[in-house]
């Protein structure tokens, strides 16, 4: 391994950005839930879990959670890691695909609550000033973040996750999109998908309609009636396959366009997560190039300016600081000389500071650039994305939006573990069987679910 140590003299620092907390006099937070509301008796029959009641307590969770008509759903989870890892998988799974209801598990000891905001609608903050652009009023900024990830058996196929933010000023609101593609193929290849056709919008249309009129059904029946309309809403939403959740770039500029009254964004920032040098050509090619088309489809002559970088965690490069007591840098520090290679755009950024060990600090490469922005002005934008993390108070070391997207495709990944573990597979899955696995319920999908 290569370590290049240097005492940093001609370092520079990106001004720290402020984070605004917001007031939930004014409707920022969607959740209301006074504690007299509460029922202190257990909403469901309290059962010791043994293989033989598996059955029992699934239809136990469907039966009430259909009855008592749940928003949302809290799951307090064992102490034993490997338990609660398997439940709140099959948690997770059953609430999102096929309840349609946020859930948020946790332990006794530890009530880790911040995402529960998010998985509602809301934001929990915002970056209070104009960042180059990316807060201003005048122009509409879309930030989308891209990652895959794969199984270890390269037989299982991989998990695709794009998620984009549809609030603007703000880009702090970010709805996801899940695709399976073939096992170890890295490359995102259906970034666009081309306007459907009649036939297929009226296919679309249709299996929204069913699953609103099943949605009824289930919320007015209980028992065996429960479990023969589940088994009705699978086989008919899976054969009209919900054409209005189709992954690509063109449903999130459609979402992106209903939150902002109409306006479509002016500029896209897009942060690609997990993708080696060796890639970079194959990946503007394909990914860039949906992109573009996914734009050009919406209207005639909409063109918005892309700038388009790719985020490496994994590199040998290490930095020590001579100026601190730990060696490490201080944040926001910025190093794009010396260490950077001459043909590209890049440089390292150190967001926060570290509590343990030595700073990593995570190599961006700006591979297109529409917008024309600096290198100041790219690296403030960068970091400034790093503070409005919903899952922690102080910034992440990965920008958020690459950090979302790792998140949403881990969730994905998690549906899929959650379903080969309750089924011995003979051979394992395919990418069309994937698919349906992995589908969420509309409600669910206009939530940042995976926070």
């Amino acid at each position: 391994m290569s370590v290049c140590k240097y005492f940093l003299e001609k370092h520079r620092k990106v001004v720290e950005p402020r984070v605004q907390a917001l007031d939930l006099s004014r409707g920022d937070m969607v959740i209301y839930m006074p504690l007299e509301d509460f029922d202190r008796e257990p909403a469901m029959t309290v059962f010791e879990t043994t293989p033989e009641n598996t059955k029992e307590i699934n239809q136990v969770f469907f039966d009430k959670c259909y009855t008592m008509q749940i928003n949302f759903l809290f799951v307090a989870l064992p102490d034993d890691p490997l338990e609660s890892t398997k439940i709140r998988k099959w948690i997770k799974r059953q609430c999102e695909h096929v309840l349609g209801y946020g859930s948020q598990c946790f332990k006794p000891m530890n009530h880790d609550l911040s995402g529960i905001r998010m998985r509602c609608g809301g934001r929990s903050k915002l970056l209070e000033h104009e960042v180059c652009g990316l807060n201003d009023s005048s122009g509409a900024t879309m930030v989308l973040g891209a990652d895959v990830t794969h199984f270890r058996d390269n037989c299982t196929p991989s998990i695709a996750a794009f998620v984009a933010s549809i609030d603007s000023p703000g880009s702090a609101k970010y709805k996801a999109l899940l695709s399976p593609q073939p096992a170890g193929v890295e490359i995102i290849s259906n970034l666009y998908t081309p306007p459907s056709t009649d036939k297929e919008k009226a296919g679309g249309l249709m299996s929204e309609v069913v699953a609103a009129v099943l949605d009824r059904i289930l919320v007015s029946y209980a028992g065996n009636v429960v479990s023969v309309a589940v088994s009705i809403m699978g086989s008919l939403v899976n054969k009209l396959e919900f054409k209005v959740l189709t992954f690509s770039g063109r449903d999130m500029l459609q979402a992106f366009q209903l939150e902002n009254n109409g306006k479509l964004p002016d500029r896209i920032i897009f942060y690609r997560d997990g993708v080696g040098d060796w890639q970079f050509h194959e990946l503007l090619n394909e990914e860039g190039r949906s992109i573009k088309e996914a734009c050009a489809s919406m209207k005639d002559g909409y063109h918005p300016k892309l700038t388009f970088v790719v985020v490496q965690k994994r590199h040998h490069t290490r930095f020590f600081s001579g100026e601190t007591d730990s060696g490490n840098l201080q944040p926001g520090t910025v190093i794009d000389t010396v260490v950077t290679r001459d043909r590209l755009f890049d440089f390292f950024l150190c967001n926060g500071e570290v509590v343990k060990g030595n700073t990593r600090l995570q190599h961006y490469v700006v591979l297109y650039d529409e917008n024309g922005f600096t290198a100041d002005q790219i690296q403030k934008i960068t970091h400034c994305l790093c503070h409005i993390c919903c899952r922690s108070d102080t910034p992440v070391s990965l920008v958020s939006p690459a950090y979302y997207a790792h998140l949403a495709a881990a969730r994905g990944r998690e549906y899929l573990e959650s379903y080969i573990g309750e089924n011995d597979l003979e051979r394992p899955l395919n990418v069309r069987q994937a698919r349906k696995l992995i589908s969420l319920r509309p409600n669910i999908a206009q939530t940042m679910f995976y926070a």
